[in-house]
């Protein structure tokens, strides 16, 4: 049975801000993938959530709540490794690294018959409907089919150590609404921020003084969700916007964003962070 959440977007964001917040009081060596799921089982409409990630040596694992057995069926993933190239979703975050759900992904990235495969194929799961949200870097390295894992691990699905990055949240019987997919793409950046502080802060041996001071002074969520879509090019304006806070506001949270990292300006701030992205790709990994 679903569960159900009937409150407005801002609500329902000011309750992943207060979660990360909370999160973010204390050091994480990993991603606190348990309690991310519990908020987003609280937070959304959904039967089950999945976080998703590569290693080092490009084997794919995924921790699932609740537990799903049909995806652990050999059989399961040798239907997966036909179905997974024209994944709907798979062709979408090809060209895309924007939220998105099974349902909505343009007819124009699309083969035939594809959503109704993917939809058979988790026939035995509660996520016949899914909205995917990217945490790292996928593009064309994501392309690759499945292999079957090893025991306790899902399938292999390639591409370049630390790529593939997800959370994906699944139900059955209707796509997500406009609302989810909005919350989803809010929430995004403040996931991502967390995620490569956690990456951060676990990775082994001495960092830069850069990583240091951001790892020992964290970013609060909202100084973490506004550097991230000023990262991707967005003016103070529209970050506003996507936040439902004034570009005053923004401002501010990007100067005491500078000041925790050590920077001066916008443009030092986004290089700083790229900087730590990379280093943290195919390095920093659950």
């Amino acid at each position: 049975m679903a569960r159900a959440c009937a409150d407005p977007v801002d609500q329902r964001v000011a309750s992943w801000l207060d979660a990360v917040g909370e999160l973010l009081s204390k050091p994480l060596a990993r991603f606190p993938a348990a309690k991310v799921h519990e908020v987003f089982l609280a937070t959304f409409e959904i039967d089950a959530v999945a976080f998703g990630w590569m290693g080092d040596d490009g084997q794919v694992g995924f921790m699932t709540t609740p537990r799903l057995e049909a995806m652990w069926r050999p059989e399961w993933l040798h239907e997966m490794s036909s179905v997974f190239p024209v994944h709907p979703l798979q062709r979408w975050f090809d060209q895309n690294t924007e939220c998105q759900s099974l349902g909505r992904v343009p007819a124009a990235y699309c083969v035939p018959g594809a959503r109704a495969k993917v939809r058979h194929l988790m026939r035995d799961t509660p996520c016949t409907e899914q909205l995917a949200i990217p945490l790292g870097p996928l593009g064309r390295a994501w392309c690759a089919p499945p292999a079957p894992g090893p025991p306790g691990a899902s399938a292999g699905f390639g591409g370049r150590p630390g790529d593939f990055r997800m959370i994906s949240l699944g139900r059955t019987g209707r796509d997500f609404s406009d609302d989810d997919v909005l919350l989803a793409r809010r929430l995004q950046p403040v996931l991502r921020g967390l995620d490569l502080q956690c990456q951060i802060a676990g990775r082994p041996g001495s960092l830069d003084e850069a990583i240091q001071a951001m790892a020992s002074s964290p970013l609060s969520p909202r100084q973490i969700a506004v550097m991230g879509l000023v990262a991707d090019g967005m003016t103070a304006g529209t970050v506003g916007r996507r936040l439902g806070i004034s570009a005053r506001t923004v401002e501010k949270h990007l100067e005491q964003a500078y000041r925790k990292l050590g920077v001066q300006d916008r443009v030092s701030a986004v290089r700083l962070c790229a900087d730590l992205g990379r280093a943290s790709a195919g390095q920093l990994v659950p």
